[in-house]
């Protein structure tokens, strides 16, 4: 059974260039299929929905063959099992590591560790990207574990996976940066609006 953010992070470094593969070909895919002109047209919606496709195409490629793991759809929620000890999304995140979801109760669930059905001590992680402030390239590529529809609990990022850390996120909004509890410093910014 898997319950700390440190044995997640240990079981998941076997997996960092699979899931890191997963997010950036499907980047590299939409900036190649579609022209600049098309791309421009796009709202941030289209382009996280179709890049999302692009995840969960090469999530099933490059995960096929790995013995333990196997897919899940439910509902239209695509998420892969690795073990039954953790269970993966692919979205987009804000700058806050968060992702932008419709407020179903399937996906309320998933973000509150609470799935039904689903292996019962497995822990519920996203894999997301952000794009730099220009929306033209991916700036992160992140595990997160959610605690909740707008918390998450920890994540680490991917994007360099030789130099990855746990970052703890606050237990409450009101907590100054003096007493997060973090094994590695990074900024936590403001919510903004959350897309894709």
């Amino acid at each position: 059974m898997i319950i700390s953010a440190s044995d997640t992070f240990s079981f998941l470094k076997q997996y960092n260039t699979i899931l890191y593969d997963c997010v950036m070909n499907a980047w590299i895919d939409y900036n190649k299929e579609y022209s600049h002109h098309v791309r421009s047209i796009h709202s941030q919606t289209t382009r996280a929905n179709i890049i999302h496709s692009h995840m969960v195409y090469h999530a099933r490629n490059l995960f096929e063959d790995i013995k333990g793991v196997f897919f899940i759809e439910r509902n239209k929620l695509f998420m892969v099992n690795i073990n039954d000890k953790v269970l993966l999304r692919f979205k987009k995140l804000d700058e806050n590591k968060k992702s932008g979801n419709i407020e179903t109760q399937q996906t309320l669930d998933f973000l509150k560790q609470d799935l039904p059905s689903m292996p019962q001590h497995a822990k519920n992680l996203i894999v997301g990207y952000e794009l730099n402030s220009l929306q033209t390239s991916i700036s992160a590529i992140t595990v997160t574990c959610p605690k909740n529809s707008s918390e998450i609990d920890w994540y680490f990022d991917l994007d360099t996976p030789s130099q990855t850390e746990i970052v703890n996120m606050p237990v409450k909004p009101t907590e100054t940066p003096d007493t997060i509890k973090r094994v590695k410093v990074k900024e936590i910014k403001k919510d903004k609006e959350n897309y894709g």
